[in-house]
């Protein structure tokens, strides 16, 4: 895989990671938009790469060498995961869904790295009801905005979470 293949997948996967903490943000003008030229890379062939996988995680959490795409894009997370990802476009916004229920349902140890380091105090947590009660409902809700559908959820003592609704998007 040449270097610039590779840092594409790697740019992919920091706005994947974390833009599904999107699913609230309003509609922003194109000029404020993060860049989409990563929004064509199948991320597939990340989730199913082994090797691959594991380096782009080593970079996003400190373990191993990360190219100045990637680091850039490092560099940008905590102001998505912040701002619920106003930047995203819908593209990373579904791609970012993809990415986490797979890492959720096969790669929990990477999933809890992941949260430790971009979310210390727990406040992706705390919005989407997210423990270790409730995986269910937030992978069914990571399936739906896989399929670009936003709405309400329910976890696993009953109670609906509003996520988005579709009147807010264009």
């Amino acid at each position: 895989m040449r270097a610039s293949k590779a840092s594409s997948l790697v740019a992919v996967l920091l706005i994947a990671v974390w833009g599904f903490t999107g699913v609230q943000a309003q509609q922003k003008s194109k000029d404020t938009r993060y860049t989409t030229r990563f929004d064509s890379i199948d991320v597939e062939v990340i989730l199913k790469n082994e090797r691959i996988f594991k380096r782009y995680m080593d970079c996003l959490l400190d373990k191993g060498r990360c190219t100045p795409e990637a680091r850039e894009l490092k560099r940008l997370l905590p102001e998505a995961l912040k701002t619920e990802c106003l930047k995203c476009s819908e593209v990373q916004r579904r791609q970012g869904a993809k990415v986490m229920g797979f890492i959720i349902k096969n790669k929990r140890p990477y999933w809890d790295l992941l949260l430790a380091k971009y979310d210390p105090q727990g406040i992706f947590r705390a919005k989407y009801n997210y423990n270790e009660n409730n995986i269910e409902g937030v992978l069914k809700q990571l399936e739906r905005e896989q399929q670009g559908l936003y709405g309400t959820y329910s976890n696993t003592t009953n109670t609906t979470n509003t996520v988005n609704s579709t009147s807010t998007r264009k």
